[in-house]
């Protein structure tokens, strides 16, 4: 704070206008604002220092389609508008196929992505333990999330009974799924917040993802989650024919580079 002040001092001596009521007045008021803005909490100290996105530039906010799914999810998801419509706009760039989502919670983002997905000559399957527990796998390192046990693989079906494509999967991923033999999977949602978690259903999802498929990592890049962008950068080393885009802001895809 002090220097902030010397700061000040010294460009009010420099200035020539430096006895001038308006300037002493504005001057002051400098002092006052980044005093009053030093002492309050860091959160809100970075909600001071980052202005909200200029909304007009962005016109996905502004489409009805998009803006309809999200009304209809956020009652069921952690995922704020941001990261939801990263999802959006991927997954409608993309075309039939096999679509996949690891750790669905309440179900939100899973219908998400089925509103935002081709509805005809698709597959979705949205996978999660439900009411066995969330985490199969938690190292010492990591810090478990208490949020996700409000969850049920009923209320899931329910929520997208009318999807005639989707189908709930319950159980840890991938051995919950492997019966199924998937194969080209286009697009897969991973929200699974530990390292094995992470690191297993990536392991897995690069034997099966379609070539220029791609896949959306949650929690990526967040010091919260240190076991995500761990089992990523792992991945990323071993396997090379994968290009990693860090996502806006705390995802990152993963795109596939014409798979063996």
């Amino acid at each position: 704070m002090m220097d902030e002040v010397a700061k000040h001092f010294a460009q009010w001596r420099a200035n020539p206008r430096r006895w001038n009521p308006q300037y002493v007045a504005s001057s002051c008021k400098a002092i006052a604002v980044q005093y009053w803005r030093d002492m309050r909490a860091p959160g809100q100290r970075i909600k001071d220092l980052v202005p909200p996105i200029q909304t007009e530039y962005v016109e996905l906010l502004h489409d009805r389609e998009f803006r309809q799914s999200v009304a209809e999810v956020m009652p069921y998801t952690c995922q704020d508008i941001a990261r939801l419509a990263n999802i959006w706009t991927v997954v409608k760039g993309l075309g039939q196929g096999t679509y996949l989502e690891v750790g669905s919670y309440q179900g939100g983002t899973a219908l998400h992505i089925c509103n935002a997905m081709p509805q005809v000559g698709s597959k979705f399957y949205c996978v999660d333990p439900f009411e066995t527990g969330s985490f199969e796998h938690v190292h010492s390192w990591e810090k478990k999330p208490a949020e996700f046990t409000d969850t049920r693989q009923d209320a899931v079906v329910a929520l997208l009974s009318h999807k005639h494509f989707a189908q709930v999967v319950p159980g840890f991923f991938p051995s919950a799924i492997e019966p199924m033999n998937l194969k080209d999977i286009v697009f897969c949602h991973l929200d699974v917040n530990m390292y094995e978690a992470t690191r297993k259903s990536l392991d897995f999802l690069v034997q099966r993802i379609a070539p220029h498929g791609c896949i959306i990592v949650d929690d990526y890049g967040h010091s919260l989650t240190p076991g995500v962008n761990r089992a990523v950068e792992e991945f990323l080393a071993e396997e090379p024919h994968f290009r990693s885009i860090p996502l806006f802001p705390c995802q990152v895809l993963l795109l596939a580079k014409g798979l063996r």
